[in-house]
């Protein structure tokens, strides 16, 4: 176990942007580099004649980037370039809904059906975009809604051209038939890991990781967990491993392989060498309500082909991964469920089992199917899923989305985006819950520019910010470069300054609670001083431990030795 105590007691400094021509070889380092998006949120902390020049270079470097993107066939590089001149202001002569229309094209001549009713769905119909497109592409994504069943692609193209159901009644009808419970099972298979043998007491056992997934591609792409898989591609895991797939008991397994990942939603795609005979597709979004009937299908214990019945107990707030929500159910979950589908009384797709809680019988989770959907077409791009973040933690007040922390070294760090602005929109959409915040930032690549308006003393101000990489555990790296006083915040849910030092130390005084944190849980206060006795990161259990000696207001102040703790990956992030 790797225990030790990494934040000291200096604040992270924020070195205030300034005209010079350090500050000008650093514009000109990002734009050499071809990090134009960097070298533009640089330039706007400045406001310099000099500084402006630097900019239009740096947009014009994106302009080429975007050209050259496009002619090359690379359409999801070009809509983040095209999305960084849009925040940017910058004019152009493009169309995000176009260059979406231009992958679904690709997606459609490379047979990647799915792929292009997925891109369809989540960039077109949800985000209501306006677009134009061949009859040849809409006929030919009129006849993948078809064949995969799809009926939200299928309506939204009828309701825009009735001519397309000429002739095609029957199928149509077939497309929005309700599937039987055994053809739903047809497309599920049992996702197995073999992991050699494991030695304990002097003797080898077979090591076996058993999951399930489902079919979402007639190519023969399989949707389950990363944990069930995450010996494939975790670069920490030493030893032997080889995936497999069940498709029919009756059946050997068959070699599969690891097409994309993502750690915090829980999700990976795998693809293996069959033409499924049922796929499941991605219904319509809407909000489940407790006491809806659902099914999950799964392998149990490894016995295929599993169903099994329950109901939606609870929705909201049931923040257990690190991005997004889940929803709770008490439909039983069993080792070897992770990865199966759960769908409602109409086949449709709800969510994705993952986690169930073994010493309480009947609360289970599942991944609800919008952040699916959110990832879906980065998880086609072979490798992890490059997920982005702006480096804030927020909290939920009664007021909106507080910032409560600003990861040093970010854009917003450097811009002056602080503790207490009010997020007002991000990327122009509305945020008002965590949830919200962490969807919108789905819709970004690392190297995108973000508009982040916040509200500070009743005025609105206007960050452009980079939407930087999101790594594994994001917030570990603010452990190695700020200070306790400042990670309270985020970790424990206290804003706290410092007072005087004694014999027990630097005193602290807490001088705001963050609602529903581990502060706030505890039975802290606002005024209440303390001292840190103890401060130590659990690297490999992922936790943070911090001993403080307190004298609470509530009791008397009388001193009292208490432990607060938190997940390194807390689930606040933005």
């Amino acid at each position: 176990m790797l225990i030790f105590s990494c934040a000291t007691d200096t604040d992270a400094v924020r070195e205030i942007p300034e005209y010079s021509e350090a500050f000008i070889d650093k514009i000109n380092e990002y734009i050499d580099a071809g990090e134009y998006g960097r070298a533009i949120s640089l330039c706007r902390t400045v406001e310099d004649e000099r500084i402006a020049k630097l900019e239009k270079k740096a947009v014009a470097g994106i302009h080429k980037a975007l050209a050259v993107a496009i002619v090359e066939k690379k359409f999801i590089e070009a809509a983040e370039f095209l999305k960084s001149l849009d925040a940017a202001g910058a004019e152009h002569e493009y169309n995000l809904a176009e260059i979406y229309i231009s992958s679904i094209e690709k997606a459609l001549d490379d047979d990647a059906e799915a792929l292009a009713l997925a891109v369809f769905q989540r960039d077109i119909i949800n985000r209501d975009s306006d677009y134009s497109m061949t009859a040849e592409t809409e006929s030919l994504l009129f006849d993948a809604s078809l064949e995969n069943r799809n009926e939200i692609v299928l309506d939204y193209l009828l309701e825009r051209n009735s001519e397309l159901s000429e002739n095609r009644e029957d199928e149509i009808a077939a497309a929005r038939k309700t599937p039987e419970k055994n053809e739903m099972i047809s497309g599920t298979v049992t996702v197995w890991i073999d992991r050699g043998i494991k030695l304990e007491g002097g003797l080898g056992y077979p090591d076996r990781v058993i999951g399930s997934g489902f079919y979402i591609d007639r190519r023969g792409y399989v949707l389950t967990n990363y944990h069930v898989i995450s010996s494939e591609v975790d670069p920490e895991y030493e030893g032997f491993s080889r995936l497999y797939i069940k498709y029919d008991k009756n059946e050997e397994k068959i070699p599969a392989t690891v097409v994309g990942w993502d750690e915090s939603l829980d999700i990976a795609l795998l693809k293996a060498a069959i033409t499924p005979e049922y796929i499941y597709n991605f219904p319509e979004l809407r909000e489940y309500k407790p006491g809806e009937s659902i099914f999950a299908i799964g392998s149990p214990g490894g016995l295929d082909k599993t169903i099994t019945s329950g109901i939606i107990s609870a929705t909201g707030d049931r923040r257990l991964l690190p991005l997004g929500d889940t929803i709770q159910v008490d439909v039983p979950i069993n080792s070897g469920n992770s990865g199966g589908p759960v769908v409602d009384e109409d086949g449709k797709l709800v969510g994705v089992v993952f986690a169930g809680i073994e010493q309480f019988e009947g609360v289970n989770f599942i991944i609800p199917v919008k952040w699916i959907m959110n990832s879906l077409s980065e998880l086609y791009v072979e490798g992890r899923n490059r997920q982005s973040w702006l480096g804030l933690s927020v909290h939920e007040s009664n007021d909106g989305l507080e910032i409560i922390y600003v990861m040093p070294g970010t854009s917003g760090f450097i811009a002056g985006v602080g503790a207490g602005d009010r997020i007002v929109s991000i990327g122009g959409r509305a945020a008002e819950e965590i949830t919200d915040a962490q969807e919108v930032m789905l819709s970004y690549r690392p190297g995108t520019l973000v508009n982040l308006v916040v509200e500070r003393d009743e005025e609105e101000l206007e960050f452009l910010l980079i939407a930087e990489e999101r790594k594994n555990m994001p917030m570990k790296k603010a452990l190695q470069l700020d200070s306790r006083k400042n990670l309270m915040a985020p970790f424990l849910g206290m804003a706290v300054e410092r007072g005087n030092e004694d014999v027990m130390g630097q005193q602290y005084i807490i001088k705001r609670v963050y609602r529903g944190m581990s502060a706030d849980e505890t039975g802290l206060s606002v005024d209440d001083p303390f001292s840190i006795v103890n401060w130590e990161v659990d690297e490999k259990n992922g936790v943070i431990y911090a001993g403080i000696r307190i004298k609470k207001r509530k009791a008397g102040f009388l001193e009292t030795a208490i432990q607060l703790g938190s997940y390194i990956d807390i689930n606040n992030t933005i």
